[in-house]
C-alpha cells in the first residue's frame, strides 16, 4: 500500500523547469603583460568559468584557431574580424579582456561587445591590490561571476514545486537599415527588413537569424527571444568583398586600380566592396595600354584575361622641297606632307620620296626607334643631261648679256 501511494505522490509531482537558454559568449585571448605570459591560460580558464555561470562561453584552442584565420583575412579589421569570430560560434557577443600590473595591485579590464549593434554590453574594471599570482585566478573568476549578474542575463530561477507558467510569447522587429535584406528564421523566409515578423516566439526561445542583403555579407547569429530584442532594430552590415584577378595577354602587364600599382599580370587585388566602381589599367612596352571602368561583382571574369594590342604609331613625312611622291613598301601614299601608317612599333617600314627633276631617295625607318618624324628630308635636284661624246668642258659658254 505504502508502494502505491507513494508511486501516486511521485506522479502528480510537476516536472521540474526548463534551464534557461544562456547567450553564447566569445572570449578572447587575454592580453596580459610580460610577467603573467605564462599564467594567461589559466587567468582565461577562471574568467571562462565564472561567465559560465551567466553564458555558454567558448575559449581556447578553437577560438584561438579561428582568430589566425581570420587576422590571414585581407582587410580584416576589429569590427568584421569581430563579428566573423562570433558568427562562427553562432553568437552575438565577444569578451576581450586585459590584466595590467601597477605597482603592487593589477588592473582587469573586461569588455563585452555585441557585434549585432556594435554597441559595448558590458565594461568592467576591477583592481586587485597587494595580490600574488595565486589570489589573482580567484579574483578573475569573480569578475566572470560579477560580470555575469551584471548583464542582462537572469540568473537561474531557484527551483520549485510549482508548476511553471507557460512562456509569453512575442513577435520581433528586425531591421538593418536596407530595404533589401532578406531575413531567416529557423530557415524560414519572413521577409524584407524593415519587418514586424508575423509569429510571435516564446521567450526564452533560441532562435537562429540568417541576414542576406546584396552587395553585404551574409549575417548569422542566434538570439534568445526576450533579451536585447531592441538591438534587432539596428543591426549592422559589412559591406561584401572580394579580391580580383587580373590578367593580361602577353603577361607582365604593370596594373594600376585607381592609379595605384598593385603589381605585374597575372596581378591579385586587395579586398574591395562590392558594388564599388573602380578605374582598371594595364600598361606594357610596345602595347597600347587598356584603360576600363569596372563594376565590383559585375562579371569578373572579364578581367582575368584582358588582350593588350601592339603599340601602333603614325609617321610624318615631309621633303625639301615638297610635293614628293610618297611610296611605303612600293606602294604610292600622296605627296608630301603626309601622315602614314599606323604601323606596329617596332616595324621596319620602307619608304621612297620621287619628283621630277630631282634625285629620289630610299630610307628604311624603324617604327618607334628614334624619331618617328620624318620631316627633314632634302631631296638634291638632278644635274642636268649632258649630250653623248661632249663633256663638261665642251659645252657653249653664253657671255653675259648675249
Amino acid at each position: 500500500m505504502r508502494f502505491f501511494v507513494l508511486l501516486f505522490l511521485i506522479l502528480l509531482a510537476p516536472a521540474q523547469p526548463k534551464a534557461n537558454a544562456k547567450e553564447v559568449l566569445v572570449l578572447l585571448p587575454i592580453n596580459v603583460e610580460a610577467s603573467l605570459k605564462n599564467e594567461a591560460a589559466l587567468f582565461g580558464t577562471a574568467l571562462q568559468q565564472g561567465l559560465s555561470q551567466y553564458y555558454e562561453v567558448f575559449f581556447g584552442p578553437a577560438v584561438e584557431e579561428k582568430l589566425k584565420v581570420e587576422y590571414a583575412k585581407e582587410g580584416c579589421t576589429a569590427q568584421s574580424c569581430a563579428q566573423n569570430l562570433a558568427i562562427a560560434f553562432n553568437g552575438e557577443l565577444i569578451g576581450d579582456t586585459s590584466i595590467q600590473k601597477l605597482e603592487n595591485s593589477y588592473v582587469v579590464q573586461l569588455q563585452i561587445n555585441n557585434i549585432v549593434t556594435g554597441q559595448i554590453a558590458l565594461s568592467l574594471i576591477e583592481i586587485c591590490d597587494n595580490c600574488s599570482k595565486l589570489s589573482l585566478i580567484q579574483f578573475v573568476k569573480n569578475i566572470g561571476l560579477k560580470a555575469g549578474r551584471g548583464s542582462s542575463t537572469p540568473t537561474p530561477a531557484p527551483q520549485t514545486t510549482i508548476a511553471d507558467a507557460p512562456a509569453p510569447s512575442k513577435r520581433l522587429e528586425i531591421s538593418t537599415g536596407s530595404f533589401d535584406t532578406e531575413v531567416f528564421i529557423n530557415g524560414e523566409n519572413l521577409g524584407r527588413t524593415p519587418l514586424t515578423t508575423s509569429k510571435a516566439y516564446r521567450e526564452g526561445e533560441r532562435i537562429a537569424l540568417v541576414l542576406r542583403t546584396p552587395g553585404y555579407k551574409e549575417l548569422r547569429f542566434s538570439h534568445i527571444v526576450g533579451r536585447n530584442d531592441q538591438q534587432l532594430k539596428n543591426i549592422n552590415l559589412l559591406r561584401d568583398t572580394v579580391r580580383l584577378r587580373i590578367g593580361s595577354s602577353p603577361s607582365r602587364g604593370d596594373v594600376f586600380i585607381d592609379g595605384k600599382n598593385i603589381g605585374r599580370t597575372p596581378a591579385e587585388s586587395d579586398e574591395i566592396p562590392v558594388g564599388e566602381t573602380i578605374s582598371v589599367e594595364i600598361k606594357k612596352a610596345g602595347y597600347e595600354p587598356i584603360r576600363l571602368s569596372h563594376r565590383v561583382g559585375d562579371n569578373d571574369e572579364r578581367l582575368r584575361n584582358l588582350l593588350l594590342d601592339v603599340l601602333k604609331r603614325k609617321l610624318y613625312v615631309d621633303s625639301q622641297p615638297r610635293a614628293a611622291r610618297v611610296f611605303v613598301e612600293n606602294r604610292y601614299i600622296g605627296e608630301t606632307p603626309a601622315e602614314i601608317g599606323p604601323f606596329e612599333d617596332g616595324k621596319r617600314v620602307r619608304i621612297r620620296l620621287e619628283r621630277d627633276g630631282f634625285e629620289s631617295v630610299s630610307l628604311r625607318h624603324r617604327v618607334g626607334r628614334g624619331d618617328d618624324s620624318l620631316s627633314r628630308i632634302s631631296l638634291n635636284q638632278k644635274a642636268p643631261d649632258t649630250p653623248a661624246g661632249q663633256s663638261e668642258s665642251d659645252r657653249v659658254r653664253v657671255p653675259m648679256g648675249f
